[in-house]
């Protein structure tokens, strides 16, 4: 079975800094929630690929807030949801 989420190798390391982040200064249940809200937009983003906000620099490139904190950067090829990067503002 194809996969339909991607994730670049940046993007995987920085949800795992994201995860310990929450985890060492918020709690276990904080990160896990995260994660639960970060999969269910995910699922959202793979039918209505659009949502997220179009790069004025990089018209394929999108930005969607998955918390008031965190944003997803992604792509769209052939019908696969590419997950560029995941930033936390709060974390630097």
């Amino acid at each position: 079975m194809e996969e339909k989420i991607i994730w670049r190798k940046r993007a995987r390391k920085r949800l795992q800094n994201i995860y310990e982040f929450l985890s060492e200064h918020w709690g276990e249940r904080v990160a896990e929630n995260f994660l639960d809200v970060l999969e269910t937009d995910l699922e959202l983003l793979l039918v209505f690929p659009q949502m997220g906000i179009q790069s004025e620099a990089k018209p394929v490139v999108r930005k969607h807030l998955v918390t008031k904190h965190n944003y997803l950067i992604y792509t769209i090829k052939n019908d696969r949801l590419i997950v560029l990067n995941i930033r936390d503002t709060r974390m630097r």
